[in-house]
């Protein structure tokens, strides 16, 4: 095996298949297991990242939301709405700092 040998343990508990892949390697007959690249929250970078999905969800929505807003011509509703989205486009930037720090 050519790479360390504890992520290609990792790699083929979680999702079946042996890395790096033989010489012949196509494609994932099937793909990986359902769930395989979920993991626990075991370390800081899990943490942020994890955050960051929330907040990009929340975010979606307000996205939405102000589409909805935009088609019936609510400019002032629209403005709070982007407001909100500003907010979470600041989270988002201050956690990605800390992924890069």
């Amino acid at each position: 095996m050519t790479t360390d040998t504890n992520v290609a343990k990792r790699y083929r508990e979680k999702t079946g298949f042996e890395w790096p892949p033989p010489p012949d390697y196509d494609s994932f007959p099937s793909g990986p297991k359902p769930g395989a690249f979920k993991e626990t929250l075991n370390n800081t970078n899990d943490r942020i990242i994890n955050q960051m999905s929330e907040i990009r969800a929340q975010n979606n929505d307000n996205w939405m939301d102000i589409l909805k807003l935009s088609f019936r011509v609510a400019p002032d509703e629209a403005k709070e709405i982007m407001r909100r989205i500003v907010d979470c486009d600041e989270k988002i930037k201050d956690l990605s700092k800390e992924l890069v720090k």
